[in-house]
C-alpha cells in the first residue's frame, strides 16, 4: 500500500514539473524585439561538486571545477572542465582524480530573449585520471575515458553573472578494481557554481521614434524646400 501511495505522489510531482517546464516554453515562443543575442559570447565559471542520489564506490564525494565556454547560438554552446577531486573506494581507501571534459550545452528554456531562468541539457565527454597513492603497489593509476550527462538549471543574477546546479552522471569502466575495469558503471554528482559571461546575455535594443527613423529633421526638410 505504501508503495502504492509513494508512487502516486511521484506520477503527481513529475506531472507538475512536465506542467511547468510546458509552461515555461510557450511563454517564450514570442521573440523579445527589443533584445539581441550576443554571438560568440564567452563564459568561465567556478564549482564545487560531490556525490548524490547514493554514496557509491567510485564516486566523487568532494571535488571542484573550473570551465570555460562559448554561447554560439540561443540555442548551443561548447564548455571546457578541468575537474579535481577525491574518490571513494571502500572503507577506509580513497582515490584523486583528475579530469578533462569537453560538453556540448544545448539551451532548453532561456533562448528567446533574456530570462531569469534558463535550463540546459549537457552531453560530452572526458578523460580521466585515477591516483591510488600507496592502496596497491600493483594498482596505483589508471586512464579511463567517459560519457557525461547533465542538466543545468541557472538563474541569472544579472546579464552576467549566474548561479547554477547541475546534477549529471558519467558512464564508464569500474577503474576503482583491477578485476572489474572492463565493466562499466555510472557515476552520480551534483555541481553547484557561480558563472560569468563577459558580454550581456541578450543585449538591449534601442529603439527610434519613426520622426528619427526619417532620411532627417522636420526643419532640414524644410530648410531644403526653401532651398527649391
Amino acid at each position: 500500500m505504501t508503495n502504492i501511495l509513494g508512487l502516486k505522489q511521484n506520477r503527481w510531482i513529475v506531472g507538475a514539473v512536465l506542467l511547468l517546464t510546458t509552461c515555461n516554453l510557450q511563454a517564450q515562443e514570442q521573440p523579445n524585439a527589443r533584445e539581441k543575442f550576443e554571438k560568440g559570447n564567452w563564459f568561465v565559471s567556478g564549482a564545487l561538486n560531490g556525490e548524490w542520489l547514493t554514496k557509491t564506490i567510485g564516486n566523487v564525494y568532494a571535488g571542484g571545477k573550473i570551465s570555460g565556454g562559448v554561447y554560439l547560438t540561443p540555442l548551443s554552446g561548447f564548455r571546457a572542465t578541468a575537474e579535481i577531486g577525491k574518490n571513494r573506494i571502500g572503507n577506509d581507501t580513497e582515490a584523486t582524480q583528475l579530469s578533462a571534459n569537453l560538453d556540448y550545452m544545448l539551451t532548453l528554456i532561456g533562448n528567446n530573449g533574456f530570462k531569469k531562468f534558463n535550463l540546459a541539457a549537457i552531453l560530452g565527454a572526458g578523460f580521466n585520471y585515477y591516483d591510488f597513492g600507496d592502496n596497491d603497489p600493483k594498482y596505483t593509476r589508471v586512464n579511463t575515458i567517459s560519457g557525461n550527462f547533465s542538466i543545468q538549471a541557472s538563474y541569472n543574477v544579472n546579464r552576467k553573472f549566474s548561479v547554477f546546479i547541475e546534477p549529471g552522471l558519467k558512464v564508464l569502466p569500474k577503474y576503482y578494481s583491477k578485476e572489474l575495469n572492463n565493466k562499466i558503471y555510472m557515476q552520480s554528482n551534483l555541481t553547484i557554481g557561480l558563472a560569468y559571461t563577459f558580454r550581456d546575455k541578450e543585449r538591449g535594443q534601442q529603439h527610434l521614434s519613426p520622426l528619427s527613423t526619417g532620411s532627417g529633421s522636420a526643419g532640414d526638410k524644410g530648410e531644403n524646400r526653401d532651398a527649391l
